[in-house]
């Protein structure tokens, strides 16, 4: 699904990228922390209720670290987060130069019918 791709990385030039509703969204080069926690705290007031702004901003860099930590120690294979989506880690040959090889980490988000349901991976 190279649609998850192309919205976190800010997609390509003259792309038009497409949110989970099929909507038109604009294309996006970075997304701060405070960004991402404003979209959180509008979806889902209740769970912000009590939790002050700096430790929420912390609670987040803290959970990306993990999973950036757990990425990089992934050689192929997959990282599955239920209800989110799957990290997948493979190796390959670079172009026509077969001795170099280059890892490629993708994500796909998961569809929101598999939501609740157990993963295997």
């Amino acid at each position: 699904m190279q649609q998850g791709i192309a919205s976190l990385s800010g997609g390509l030039p003259n792309q038009e990228i497409f949110d989970a509703r099929g909507e038109k969204t604009p294309v996006k080069k970075k997304l701060t922390l405070g960004e991402l926690l404003q979209d959180a705290k509008s979806q889902n007031r209740e769970a912000f209720h009590d939790v002050r702004e700096d430790h929420a901003l912390s609670i987040i860099r803290s959970i990306f670290e993990a999973l950036r930590h757990k990425i990089s120690a992934l050689d192929e294979g997959r990282i599955i987060i239920p209800d989110f989506g799957t990290f997948v880690a493979r190796s390959g040959p670079v172009g026509s130069e077969p001795s170099k090889l280059m890892r490629r980490i993708r994500f796909r988000i998961s569809d929101s019918k598999d939501k609740g349901k157990p993963q295997v991976g």
